[in-house]
């Protein structure tokens, strides 16, 4: 449990980025992914 909490907050400025990337192209975009990629977590759990 610990080791996916490190790498979360150590992964954690990379997303920021890669957010920021997405925003200066597309802000509907960015959205739409951060949606999708919810929506598929949410159902992975389920099995």
């Amino acid at each position: 449990m610990s080791l996916v909490i490190i790498t979360a907050v150590a992964l954690d400025h990379f997303f920021q980025v890669l957010s920021g990337v997405f925003l200066d192209m597309n802000l509907t975009g960015l959205f739409v992914t951060a949606g999708i990629t919810s929506l598929l977590s949410q159902t992975s759990d389920r099995s």
